[in-house]
């Protein structure tokens, strides 16, 4: 994989749960998509390290996105109320429109995101060079915007990526493992659950994902979900949990048809995948997952 955008920092608080107005839920998908694609676009830090300057023009993040010119504006417009970005250029709307009312898509726009953790690039005693927020807000989530690109390449679309960022989110402990149950992060996302289960599932079908199962504190199971979140993690990524992914791939079954799931909407899965066998479980529901797993065969190996 080729490394072409680099990484781009948005604030961990926007995907807080805990946060009723928390911006990932204001925002959408789409609309961190264009933020995101806003990013690849940025030229410079300004003012101590805190806004970023971004110059672009409407026909570019049409090419981008994918979305009509109505749909941008209408999502700029969303990213400002929520103080995410600042139009500098042009000053007022109507200037994006020509005499007789026909929208200028090759006008630039100057723009600034201004809702970016503040830090400091510092050298640790070890040598590695690390970026030091200033505070509590500044808890950051570092997107690969190029691991992004290759989700294109592979037909998932910009409605993955919250859930990549939230996953990034909460691996950042020293084990590298997100825990959060399917049910709380279809809430921090505003998604519905079995959406959630479908992306886990087709993740780990493209294997770019590894779901691995653990027992909890119930003398039940719970999963444990290991992202491959950058382009320079992959090879070693596969290397590691590649048997995992494929167990669990024959395990859902998606190697039926991978295309149909793709594209399915939330009542054919729930006829594909019947119940939901991602969430946490009790002991007797614990047997009844083993029962169904030896269907594999023993093929595939924990790795």
């Amino acid at each position: 994989m080729e490394r072409v955008y680099g990484n781009m920092k948005i604030k961990s608080n926007w995907f807080d749960s805990k946060k009723k107005n928390r911006k990932i839920a204001a925002i959408g998908y789409k609309g961190l998509n264009l933020y995101l694609s806003l990013g690849k676009y940025r030229l410079v830090r300004l003012t101590n390290n805190i806004e970023f300057r971004i110059h672009v023009t409407i026909s570019t993040l049409r090419k981008e996105t994918g979305y009509s010119s109505k749909e941008i504006i209408e999502l700029l417009k969303i990213l400002i109320n929520q103080k995410i970005i600042r139009l500098i250029k042009p000053t007022r709307w109507d200037r994006l429109y020509d005499a007789d009312g026909k929208l200028k898509s090759n006008e630039q726009l100057v723009i600034l995101a201004t809702d970016v953790p503040v830090t400091t690039r510092v050298t640790s005693d070890d040598g590695k060079i690390e970026d030091q927020i200033k505070s509590d807000e500044d808890y950051y989530i570092s997107v690969d915007l190029d691991m992004l690109e290759y989700y294109k390449t592979v037909g998932l679309d910009e409605r993955y990526f919250p859930l990549y960022c939230l996953l990034r989110k909460l691996s950042n402990g020293t084990e590298g493992k997100a825990f959060m149950t399917i049910h709380n992060m279809a809430e921090t996302l505003s998604m519905h659950h079995d959406t959630i289960h479908k992306y886990i599932k087709i993740l780990n079908k493209m294997q770019l994902l590894c779901s691995d199962k653990t027992k909890n504190k119930k003398d039940g199971f719970m999963f444990e979900h290991r992202l491959c979140g950058s382009v320079s993690q992959y090879n070693e990524f596969q290397y590691a949990h590649k048997n995992t992914m494929m167990r669990n791939t024959k395990r859902w079954k998606l190697d039926c048809d991978i295309e149909k799931i793709m594209e399915s909407n939330i009542e054919e899965l729930e006829l594909y995948y019947g119940e939901s066998d991602l969430e946490e479980t009790t002991s007797s529901e614990s047997v009844e997952y083993e029962q169904s797993f030896e269907n594999c065969d023993g093929e595939y190996e924990i790795v």
